[in-house]
Formats: structure tokens, sequence, C-alpha cells
């Protein structure tokens, strides 16, 4: 099913002529065949993926398992049914989720180089954003994660048993090592997660519904892949956010990043249970009203400035042809069309009243934040 999809995709590429009236430049292509550029895959199949990147962080567990019982009885152990196993590996919970995330990690690299190929692989958007865009994005983490902090309480209430499920899954993770639970469940999956979410499906959902429907498709999967309720619907705003950043900056790092640093807020919250964070924030009921307020605000001021940084064409370079770390090539429409780019870096003007606006708004935030925080 996705061989065949990957075959069409290549044949599907075609060539036309940018209709607009600014003079154009001829793209520099002569050593990247068109059919070398690899569209992405479809609905179905990028269930498909989803489900294997499932499998394959069972098979990392299970390995874990294999590891970890096979040392215990090398070391003199013995185990005499179900029950024993079950105790010696609650303690060990960490050691195999960490375990799991790497086989996850290896899997997403491998399967999509695989899928899109060598050429596309080096055109995801490998290059650094810039320091603006980072500190942008960076304004957002906590906003976006308060966010999704809320949607998630708002889901619960509606599934509680949605609730004790991740809770009792979360009981047996906190109180970790902090550097253990940052690359499990922070960094490996931030890194796995955004190639195959962005990196592919992404890719292929845009190219084929347009950047609107294919940004919203790809965020419901992005939550779906979850499986639980709660935490489904509420990672679906961090997958908004992630891809807009990656659709403007053409940057894959700055949603890796950003994925891994929202992360880390709740690793936060497992590392260090007692602290105000996660009384406040979490324990009792989420954030109120006027935090969600000024959050939505700085998101929206923060998303306006990065659409201000973008290149020429960069919403639809994902769809297509184009060089992400260039800004050069040929882009394949949604309709199988394609449109002619000049690349380059394109200076919008930055207007002050959009950075003054920011400002106002993150100050905002910290002191109802810290109001709350000191209220509690």
């Amino acid at each position: 099913m996705w061989f065949t999809a990957r075959v069409t995709d290549r044949v599907a590429a075609g060539v036309c002529e940018e209709t607009s009236a600014a003079p154009s430049v001829e793209p520099p292509t002569a050593n990247v065949h068109p059919h070398d550029i690899v569209a992405g895959p479809g609905l179905v199949e990028s269930v498909f993926w989803i489900g294997a990147v499932q499998l394959a962080q069972l098979a990392g567990v299970l390995l874990g398992v294999g590891l970890i019982v096979g040392s215990f009885q090398m070391a003199g152990g013995r185990m005499s049914g179900l029950l024993d196993l079950l105790e010696r590996l609650e303690p060990e919970l960490l050691t195999l989720l960490a375990i799991g995330q790497w086989a996850v990690l290896l899997f997403a690299i491998v399967a999509v180089r695989w899928r899109v190929g060598r050429v596309t692989f080096g055109r995801l958007g490998w290059h650094r954003p810039t320091l603006l865009q980072l500190l942008l994005g960076l304004a957002m983490v906590l906003p976006i994660w308060l966010i999704a902090s809320a949607t998630q309480t708002l889901a619960f209430s509606f599934s509680p048993p949605a609730r004790e499920e991740l809770s009792a899954l979360l009981r047996g993770l906190i109180g970790g090592p902090f550097a253990t639970l940052l690359f499990a469940l922070a960094i490996t999956p931030a890194i796995a997660e955004e190639l195959l979410f962005r990196g592919l499906i992404g890719r292929g959902l845009i190219n084929r519904w347009g950047p609107v429907w294919g940004v919203a498709g790809t965020s419901v999967l992005f939550g779906l892949a979850h499986w639980n309720l709660g935490q489904s619907l509420g990672v679906i705003p961090i997958g908004l956010a992630l891809h807009f950043a990656y659709l403007v900056t053409g940057s894959l790092w700055l949603p890796i990043i950003l994925h891994a640093l929202n992360n880390s807020v709740a690793v936060g919250l497992l590392a260090f249970p007692s602290s105000e964070w996660g009384q406040s924030l979490v324990v009792r009921g989420g954030p109120g009203l006027p935090l969600l307020l000024v959050s939505g605000a700085v998101i929206v001021g923060a998303c306006a400035l990065l659409w201000e940084t973008r290149r020429r064409g960069v919403a639809l370079e994902v769809a297509g042809e184009l060089d992400l770390a260039t800004g050069t090539g040929r882009l394949s429409g949604s309709q199988g069309s394609a449109v002619r780019f000049s690349g380059g870096w394109s200076p919008a003007p930055q207007p002050a009243l959009l950075y003054g606006g920011l400002l106002f708004n993150l100050a905002g935030f910290v002191a109802i934040l810290a109001r709350d925080l000191s209220s509690s």
C-alpha cells in the first residue's frame, strides 16, 4: 500500500509557470530531478504509519522486559509466575519507557528516510531557525502548554476513566530521575513525533488537502496517536502551533525544540511533584480563565510575528519540491499542478505595534501567572 503510494507520489509531480506579475528568477533545479521529490502519504497510509510506530514502541518495551528478566535470572534470581514478573518490572517502568522511546526514534528516522527518499529527507527543513524565530517560539511554549492543560482538564471532566488511566501511568513515573524523564518523555518523543507528523504525515496531507485542512488533519492524527481521550484532545492545540511554526519558518528544528520544551514542563511536574506548579495549575483544576485569555493573546501575537519572518512561499513548501534550506525549487500544488518559485529571504516589514503588543501581553501573562501561583 505505502510502496504503491510512494511510486505514485514520484510519478505525479508536475511543473507550470508562476502567474505572478513580479519578475521571477529561474530556480536552480539542475541537481534535483522532479521525480526525486516525494509528496508523502495520504490519510489511510498515515494511519498505518501511526500504528507501525505503536508496534515499534511495543517491540522496544518487550525487548526491555527481556533484558531486565534475563539480567535478573543471570544474577541468580527466580520468578515463580506472572505476579513475580510484574512486581519485578514495576520499578523499571521508566527504564522500559525509555527503551520504547529509543525504538520509536530509530523507527521514525529509518521509516521516514525510506518513505520519502534521500532527496526529500534532506529537504525536510534541517536548517536552524533564526534567533528571532526561536525567541518567538519560546514565547509560546508555556502559554500553549497551559491551553493544552485546560483542554485536557475539560476532556477529563467528560471521561473520568481516561483521567484515571493516565494518572495510573504517571504515578509510576513520579519522582523519577529528572535526566531519564527528560530523555524518555521530552527529547526523544519530540524528535520522533516531529519527523513522523510534520516531516511525513503533514507533508502528505497538506499536499492533498491544502495547508488548512492538511494541518488540521495532521493535528487530529497527532492527538489520536496518544490514545488517551483527554491527552488526545489536549495535544491537538500543540500540534496546530507546532505545524504553524514549521510551515512559516521551514525549519523542522523549531517544532522539535518547542515540542521538547513543552514536554519538559510535564517532566518537571513529574520530577518535582510537590512544586507549586503541580498543585495550582494541574491538581486544582487547571489554569483560570484570565490566564488562558492572556495565553491566547501571547500565542496570537507570537504567531503574527512569526508570519512576518517567513520565507516567500514557505506556507506551501512542505507540500512540494522546494528546498527548505535555501528557498529554491518548484512547488507541487494540491491539485497536481506546480508553481515556479523564486527563493531567498523576503524581509517583510516588522511592525513595532506587533512587538509592543506581544511584550505587553507577555508582561500580563507573567503578572497573572505570578498572582495565581502566590494565591494557591
